[in-house]
């Protein structure tokens, strides 16, 4: 956004969102600070796995599953808990982490890939 802008223009994939500066500050603002501020609460470990997870997902279009020998308070369950606490990601149909389920990428995890991938370290 520009200080002095009229007008601002967001594009984010195929959606192109036009509004006021006064409404930017309204809507949009609270939603990238929102993101700003859950990106900051990852570790690199957490980041690298939101990014792997994403990747996998919404660039390959291929499925993500829990592994197999998925174990509850693991170090791997803290980080697909981490990620699911921000609501970048969570289990495909509600619920808690299981082997063999896949996940899912939640509309936040999208957004911040979208406005903040150097943030989290996607290539």
């Amino acid at each position: 956004m520009t200080k002095d802008a009229t007008e601002v223009k967001i594009k984010i994939g195929e959606y192109e969102l036009t509004s006021s500066r006064q409404t930017s500050e309204i809507f949009i603002k609270p939603i990238l600070n929102e993101i700003d501020e859950a990106i900051a609460t990852l570790t690199e470990q957490q980041r690298k796995e939101f990014s792997r997870i994403y990747n996998q997902i919404e660039v390959e279009g291929r499925d993500v599953e829990v592994p197999g020998d998925f174990i509850r308070n693991s170090d791997y369950h803290y980080i697909l808990r981490a990620l699911r606490n921000i609501n970048f990601i969570q289990p495909f149909g509600g619920g808690n982490w299981k082997p063999g389920q896949k996940i899912r990428i939640r509309n936040m995890g999208r957004l911040a890939a979208k406005l903040r991938a150097k943030d989290i370290g996607f290539k």
